[in-house]
């Protein structure tokens, strides 16, 4: 079965990252990320149901992707609890993974930085 037919999500996602795997995108990210393997993280909140969701992507440092998550959560709360989500859950995916040399990104600095306190305080 070619990838690019996949049904739903899943194959919605291995399209787009089909579209977007460009030779210079790779040696971009290998540059950026040669420290090890890179986890991005995300969360939403939809209030049009009330709910929120997060997700995660790890790719390593050549940009394969090596695993992607999504998790839905049927009741809200703020931006920045879907977001605490998300960093929580990329960082028990790297846990897992027993992955020891990774970079973790994500589009809320003053959780990772509280995160990383918090970490140093203990």
């Amino acid at each position: 079965m070619d990838e690019r037919a996949s049904p739903g999500i899943q194959g919605a996602f291995i399209e787009a990252r089909n579209e977007h795997a460009t030779t210079k995108r790779r040696r971009h990210l290998a540059t950026a990320t040669k420290r090890g393997d890179k986890i991005n993280f995300d969360g939403s909140v939809f209030s049009s149901s009330n709910a929120m969701g997060v997700g995660m992507l790890a790719r390593s440092d050549t940009g394969d992707i090596l695993v992607w998550r999504t998790r839905h959560f049927p009741h809200a709360a703020d931006l920045a609890t879907a977001k605490a989500l998300a960093l929580r859950d990329a960082v028990q995916m790297a846990l897992e993974k027993e992955w020891r040399n990774v970079i973790v990104g994500g589009g809320c600095l003053p959780i990772i930085n509280r995160m990383v306190s918090v970490t140093e305080d203990n």
